[in-house]
């Protein structure tokens, strides 16, 4: 069920007024300008009388985010927040691939996060099961899970744990809504891994390689679009383009 924050179009009950209707007598009152303090009983009136008419706004169906309990997740939330992206976030064992469809979600974000994608609770599922009729974008942890859901074999880098580092990326897409779109070629971005999918048993049948660093290492993939650069990563350079 798409998470829809509507209000009800009926009006709301105005609460009593505190002040009286009727005119005041300031005959009465030991205060000096009274004229001042003139109440028109028909300025009242119209606000006893007015309600407020609260439209329902029409909410677009959520991006899910999948967290693989990891920091840079809310990086990424942070970025889509900025750009007015409505999604709901779960961790990766709060509900089942069933439930998330449920959810009617336009896109789905597979995080980072920590270990090999078999530590990656529903990433690996929710890529065979959903990947074929949704739009998936996976971030480090979301590659690899994209990676072996097709086939492909996750092992560790053969130059070692790359964390807090920054490397030229060289990429091969175009067009307007290319992954890539408005970023120099190479460009500098910002890793924090220990693993990759590796070149030899790479799924190529149904993903792409788009994007690789100098020594060949396999940075984004399309067709369900990933990348292993660390948006969230400070060296990373103009990180909303890609």
């Amino acid at each position: 069920m798409a998470a829809a924050y509507l209000t009800p179009t009926t009006s709301l009950t105005t609460p009593k007024n505190f002040l009286s209707t009727r005119k005041i007598r300031y005959d009465s009152l030991p205060i000096r300008n009274a004229d001042r303090l003139t109440v028109k009983a028909s300025l009242l009136n119209e606000v006893e009388n007015s309600r407020v008419c609260v439209k329902a706004k029409k909410v677009e169906s959520p991006i899910v985010v999948i967290d693989n309990y990891d920091s840079f997740t809310y990086n990424l939330c942070q970025y889509m927040g900025e750009l007015g992206c409505n999604f709901e976030v779960y961790r990766n064992d709060d509900l089942t691939v069933e439930e998330l469809a449920r959810k009617n979600p336009r896109g789905i974000l597979i995080s980072p996060g920590p270990g090999t994608p078999q530590d990656s609770g529903i990433s690996l599922e929710t890529v065979l099961k959903l990947g074929p009729i949704l739009p998936v974008f996976g971030v480090c942890m979301g590659l690899q899970c994209i990676g072996e859901a097709f086939g492909g074999k996750v092992v560790r880098s053969p130059f070692g744990v790359v964390h807090g580092k920054s490397s030229l990326v060289y990429y091969d897409e175009k067009g307007e809504d290319s992954l890539f779109s408005g970023l120099t070629n190479p460009f500098t971005a910002g890793r924090y891994h220990s693993l990759v999918i590796e070149k030899e048993s790479f799924p190529s049948d149904v993903l792409e390689v788009t994007a690789w660093t100098d020594d060949g290492l396999i940075m984004a993939a399309f067709v369900i679009r990933s990348i292993s650069i660390s948006r969230g990563s400070v060296p990373s350079r103009k990180h909303y383009n890609y």
